[in-house]
């Protein structure tokens, strides 16, 4: 996948790019995004890149606020 879909806290829902430098973490973990699933709840650090958003880090499972990652 080259994009994920969140559902924001907002109600929402928004994509963004995951490219080569992204980096994907669980709890202090270093993971991939194979470890990423529907449900899971994450925290997304992106750029906006032109009309798109790059996330540069992912954060998964971490707090209960974090918005959901929906399903394609």
């Amino acid at each position: 996948a080259n994009s994920v879909t969140i559902a924001t806290t907002g109600g929402g829902n928004t994509t963004v790019n995951i490219v080569a430098a992204t980096k994907f973490v669980k709890g202090e973990a270093a993971v991939t995004i194979k470890d990423l699933k529907v449900g899971d709840r994450v925290v997304i650090h992106a750029k906006p890149v032109g009309k798109t958003l790059e996330a540069s880090e992912v954060k998964i499972g971490v707090a209960a606020g974090a918005a959901k990652v929906g399903a394609h």
